[in-house]
């Protein structure tokens, strides 16, 4: 791979002061319950809308919200999104209570447990929405398979990244959270991009990994773009190339979001840019410069500075090969 050379960097930094897109993220916001490695208990707002909202802001989008959350969602919470920039739906509102988890970080794993669950999203809840791009990451059934086609159905030149993570999610009669084995009613089409870890892979393909099973989504669901989370190693298929890049191990106290700020950062550098390999190395700056932040919840989500620099560090490490 080549440098990214300085005066590239200058563009880049212009493009993002003058770039005005929206990206809208249809998802339940969260409020979550962090116990870290050191057991201390931080409570947050949390779940896709706050970390792919924020970190959309940072690349300098307009962020649009098409969510659900309760009277019991912390009105100065809701103050500090909307002072972000960030818009909501005034559909929004429920008399469910809010989606609440409690998270038991485990360096990059962690263990899950559903609390509360709020009203599922409709369709009357997409009326009038005008975007350049989705995120759709639902965290647990807010988003029925209906949904996601309506979604779908109406792209008109929209990029559309898909995290299946509430998709593939069950919960027993405690609350505790795991993955399906098998997702055999999982229809989509038209989807852009998707962001998928281990589990998930093995859910959606039948049971393959690694390469063998993103080939299998790629050509099964007719996705341009397959990002593979594994461990520290991430992947990105782009038709019969293969990119990855290991990311070093970083002590933080939390990874929670760390997914969602990747597949916002991809998707927020793609949308602007139309370069898949920078989105990728954008994607993965991105994740590092939270962890380095060493702090809990959305307050990890880091500056622009910080990304493009860790942005450009990946775009010299990141390995290809031809399928």
């Amino acid at each position: 791979m080549k440098n990214r050379e300085d005066d590239i960097y200058i563009e880049i930094e212009f493009k993002h002061y003058l770039c005005y897109m929206r990206m809208t993220i249809i998802s339940h916001l969260v409020k979550d319950s962090i116990i870290d490695k050191t057991g201390s208990v931080t409570f947050s707002i949390g779940g896709p809308p706050c970390y792919c909202g924020l970190t959309a802001r940072k690349f300098g989008l307009d962020v649009l919200l098409i969510t659900k959350f309760g009277k019991d969602f912390p009105y100065q919470d809701l103050n500090f999104l909307k002072n972000k920039g960030i818009q909501i739906k005034e559909s929004a509102k429920s008399n469910s209570l809010t989606t609440r988890f409690e998270l038991t970080v485990k360096g990059f794993s962690r263990n899950l447990s559903l609390k509360s669950r709020c009203e599922p999203i409709t369709k009357m809840d997409l009326d009038k929405v005008s975007t350049d791009g989705w995120i759709v990451s639902p965290v647990f059934n807010e988003i029925s398979m209906e949904l996601l086609q309506d979604i779908t159905s109406r792209k008109n030149d929209e990029f559309i990244m898909l995290d299946p993570q509430g998709f593939t999610r069950r919960i027993n009669s405690k609350g505790i959270v795991s993955v399906k084995k098998r997702l055999n009613d999982f229809k989509i089409n038209k989807i852009n991009a998707i962001k998928i870890d281990r589990e998930e892979l093995v859910c959606l393909s039948n049971g393959l990994t690694d390469i063998q099973g993103m080939k299998k989504i790629q050509s099964q669901y007719s996705i341009n773009f397959i990002i593979y989370t594994e461990n520290r190693v991430i992947h990105l298929i782009d038709k019969n190339k293969h990119y990855w890049c290991e990311m070093r191990r970083i002590e933080s106290p939390d990874s929670t979001g760390l997914g969602d700020i990747m597949s916002s950062a991809f998707t927020s550098s793609y949308l602007k840019e139309g370069d898949v390999v920078w989105a990728f190395c954008c994607g993965i700056g991105t994740a590092i410069a939270a962890l380095k932040t060493k702090k809990t919840g959305i307050n990890k989500i880091p500056e622009y500075k910080e990304i493009r620099q860790n942005s450009a560090d990946i775009y010299n490490k990141i390995q290809y090969e031809q399928l």
